[in-house]
């Protein structure tokens, strides 16, 4: 960062549209505990790559959370609660790598917000803790990433199905997410996973499985912001039915 970035005045996470309305969020192992029981965790496959994220939402535009999964802080993936710092996304992190910072404004700013540096050129505290929580899960991240490409690599992963219609509603439709494949556990196919990296793979695998029964809790609230009641209709007038449903493919 240097030169008119560091001009760039920093706010609260959720003072940013992306922070609060981005539906799929790369997350590391070492978070997945705290979202198992809110929301699904998944791997989503980028050039090739697979990385664990969670779903927040069906819809890409800010509908369609659960009640504090947008504001309250204790629910905001790492990624998330960096925002607008970001790892250098054309390698693994690592801790003490240069960050990046997405230039982007924040469209509901609740204060002043703060300058990246100070005048003696140090970080203000609220650009290092941001910092700080990128270098603390760096690591993490990087585990992720060679369990999760370990997993796909061994066939274990199949493409998640997640498309849902009602008449006179938009489709619900998901694409490009991946979840492990029914009875592999059973079959023993993960011995060498769990061998090669024991209990955080063990922990991964079992986090995810449990994680999708909060899938229809989502698709509610889904179904709810685009007013389609209990038995597939749609209620009128409707203005909130104005299109399909997306996964956001920018943000955090």
């Amino acid at each position: 960062m240097a030169g008119e970035v560091l001009k760039q005045r920093v706010f609260a996470p959720t003072c940013y549209a992306a922070v609060r309305n981005t539906n799929i969020v790369a997350i590391c192992a070492s978070e997945a505990g705290r979202f198992v029981a809110h929301v699904p965790i998944a791997w989503r496959s980028r050039a090739g790559k697979f990385e664990l994220v969670i779903l927040r939402s069906f819809l890409g535009d800010g509908r369609g959370h659960l009640p504090g999964m947008q504001t309250a802080t204790t629910l905001l993936p790492v990624l998330a609660r960096a925002y607008p710092f970001l790892h250098d996304p054309t390698r693994a992190p690592t801790p003490g790598q240069p960050k990046f910072i997405d230039p982007v404004i924040a469209d509901e700013p609740d204060d002043l917000g703060a300058p990246i540096t100070a005048m003696n050129g140090r970080l203000t505290p609220q650009a290092a803790r941001c910092i700080a929580l990128l270098d603390a899960s760096a690591a993490s991240f990087a585990e992720t990433a060679v369990i999760s490409q370990c997993i796909a690599n061994a066939d274990l992963l199949e493409p998640w199905a997640l498309r849902f219609e009602a008449q006179g509603a938009p489709t619900i439709e998901l694409k490009g997410l991946w979840i492990v494949k029914h009875g592999a556990i059973a079959t023993g196919a993960f011995a060498p996973l769990m061998r090669a990296h024991g209990l955080a793979a063990a922990d991964l695998v079992a986090l995810h499985r449990v994680s999708l029964f909060r899938t229809g809790l989502l698709l509610a609230r889904a179904r709810g912001a685009l007013g389609i009641t209990a038995d597939g209709a749609t209620e009128a007038p409707n203005e909130l039915a104005t299109g399909p449903a997306t996964s956001s493919g920018g943000g955090v």
